[in-house]
């Protein structure tokens, strides 16, 4: 009888002292995972507890900032007018643990600044600093020339972050027009992709495949033809 007591007392007392220890040291929450909506002041900030935690019974999760009790995993949007840190709170018979994510508050452009790069943009396009590439027949990569071409026009890009760019395929008239439409994307891909390598920003640009329709030389002849094998670039509202 004496050994089943003490058997029970070194039972209780591990019990206690694991709870204790939860106490000391309580676990931490990993970082939430964010996602910023695009040119907006809303956040998404997403959490979700460990399994380990459901486990030992976590009975609550409170995030602070006037978001207040949330379930165990799931998103919230917020839209703070400065920078600001939320922290949550998971609570439970071992105590509690706390992880914490910095939502950061930047300026938009204004409309005035993206006017002004469209303006400069579309001055850059008609005098010819800006120019195509141009491709071999039936052909989507690109070569030296039209790379050091493209380096040039990235730089104008970055230089006007607030001006949109569309990148347009084209080819010349030989070929089925749906043919001619798949190779015009891989054409205005391949210039799209290389300009994301020299750090103009994917949200400045957008794709288009033309195909045969609109050239920019008429006639036939390979003269006329390599005219309109080309990626072309135009001004668009970002």
């Amino acid at each position: 009888m004496r050994s089943h007591r003490a058997g029970s007392d070194q039972a209780a007392k591990r019990l206690s002292d694991r709870s204790l220890s939860c106490r000391r040291q309580p676990r931490r929450l990993p970082p939430y995972r964010t996602r910023l909506s695009d040119r907006s002041l809303s956040r998404f900030a997403a959490w979700s507890l460990p399994a380990p935690w459901l486990r030992e019974g976590v009975t609550s999760v409170l995030i602070d900032n006037g978001i207040g009790n949330v379930n165990e995993s799931g998103s919230v949007a917020v839209t703070p007018r400065e920078s600001t840190t939320f922290t949550a709170i998971a609570s439970g018979p071992g105590g509690e643990a706390r992880g914490s994510v910095r939502v950061t508050v930047t300026e938009a452009d204004s409309p005035g600044l993206a006017s002004s790069d469209i303006a400069a943009l579309m001055e850059a396009l008609s005098s010819g600093k800006i120019k195509p590439v141009f491709f071999a027949y039936d052909k989507a990569d690109l070569s030296e020339q039209a790379k050091e071409i493209l380096a040039e026009n990235a730089r104008w890009f970055r230089r006007l972050p607030g001006a949109g760019v569309l990148v347009e395929g084209h080819c010349d008239e030989r070929g089925t027009e749906e043919y001619n439409l798949a190779l015009g994307d891989r054409r205005a891909q391949s210039a799209y992709q290389y300009l994301l390598e020299l750090g103009v920003n994917p949200r400045q640009l957008e794709t288009v495949s033309l195909g045969e329709e609109r050239p920019f030389e008429s006639g036939q002849g390979e003269s006329t033809y390599s005219q309109n094998r080309r990626a072309h670039f135009s001004a668009r509202q970002p």
